[in-house]
């Protein structure tokens, strides 16, 4: 996919590739996981109530950002296993970045639970993947364009500070919900 990049999306993206090509999985271990932590901390105590509140800019509730990022993580293990090993995805599809549909009855500590969940599986990936790994596949990033695995893998880093600090505004709207 051909795309002219902001001048943003070019420094995340030169970041993103210029960090993974010069670090091992085992430097970037710690990144990715820190960032995980400081997401699921991020919900921690949230309830129900609050994590339906949408703040008054139309923007998302911390429900749907915890939604977005628990299917996106399940993407993005996928994606850094299958290139890794030398495979193209089965789907050459981009991965969104969209409001999710309606999840007004999941429980936010269920989702807490998945991130918790996938947050491991992200993680572990390090030990069962080939070090060095296979650099010569890629995946297209819907902002960033074409992602190889390390690149992927330190994505979701800076997925999920993206997202704890939009949890964390949304903590600060007017007219969130106390506890």
């Amino acid at each position: 996919m051909v795309r002219e990049l902001t001048e943003e999306q070019q420094r995340v993206r030169g970041y993103l590739l210029g960090q993974s090509e010069r670090y091992s999985w085992i430097e970037l271990w710690p990144r990715v996981t820190e960032a995980r932590l400081q997401l699921v901390e991020a919900l921690r105590g949230v309830t129900d109530e609050q994590a339906r509140f949408k703040p008054p800019d139309d923007g998302w509730s911390i429900l749907e950002v915890a939604d977005h990022i628990t299917n996106n993580s399940r993407s993005v293990i996928s994606l850094v296993q299958t290139l890794a090993i030398g495979e193209q995805p089965q789907s050459r599809e981009a991965l969104r970045d969209e409001r999710p549909a309606s999840v007004e009855d999941q429980p936010i500590a269920d989702l807490r639970t998945q991130l918790i969940e996938l947050g491991m599986q992200l993680t572990g990936l390090v030990g069962r993947l080939p070090d060095p790994p296979s650099m010569t596949g890629e995946h297209d990033h819907v902002f960033f364009g074409p992602l190889h695995c390390k690149a992927w893998y330190l994505f979701q880093r800076v997925h999920d500070t993206d997202h704890a600090n939009q949890i964390n505004a949304v903590k600060q709207a007017p007219g969130y919900p106390t506890a």
